[in-house]
């Protein structure tokens, strides 16, 4: 298993957001989401920051292709980032009842921001993937995202391809 941290980024989460650092292949649940990692890993170059954007063309998307975020990293004065979704899934919007394309990490409400914007960089000043698995705040109404971050880039992560699958339903 690669480094797991359980944390509540907010206040009211029935239970605490599960993050695993540089994930194998068996932590993720997913069938889906291990065969798009397998293939993240081996179009991965030696000493590559990660695999190139052509992933997101790839095979092993096309199941996932209403569940994907592309996100644009755009450097703050701080020397963080914020990141622009560039893409944002069409299940993703559904569920979540807006459509963040176009918008930043940092319009969401406070605490998932938070959680967010240091799962985003963490994956690019690491160049390493990520999984976490984490409830949404009440007004969104699946019972957890099951979520996995790939940075893409050769010399450093110029993007990051994130897959966000909804599980289960809560009225």
């Amino acid at each position: 298993m690669g480094r797991l941290i359980e944390f509540r980024p907010f206040p009211g989460l029935p239970e605490p957001a599960r993050i695993i650092y540089e994930p194998e292949e068996t932590d993720l649940v997913d069938p889906r989401l291990r065969s798009l990692y397998t293939r993240w890993t081996f179009d991965r170059p030696e000493g590559a920051a990660g695999a190139s954007r052509d992933l997101v063309d790839s095979d092993e998307m096309r199941p996932l292709a209403r569940n994907f975020m592309l996100l644009e990293p755009v450097a703050r004065s701080d020397g963080s980032h914020d990141y622009i979704y560039r893409i944002y899934g069409p299940d993703i919007a559904q569920h979540y009842g807006r459509d963040m394309t176009g918008k930043r990490a940092s319009d969401f409400p406070a605490g998932i921001a938070m959680l967010f914007m240091q799962l985003y960089e963490s994956a690019m000043r690491n160049a390493w993937p990520i999984y976490s698995r984490h409830a949404p705040p009440k007004t969104v109404k699946v019972e957890y995202w099951e979520r996995l971050i790939l940075p893409l880039g050769q010399d450093h992560v110029s993007w990051l391809l994130v897959v966000n699958l909804p599980i289960g339903h809560r009225a």
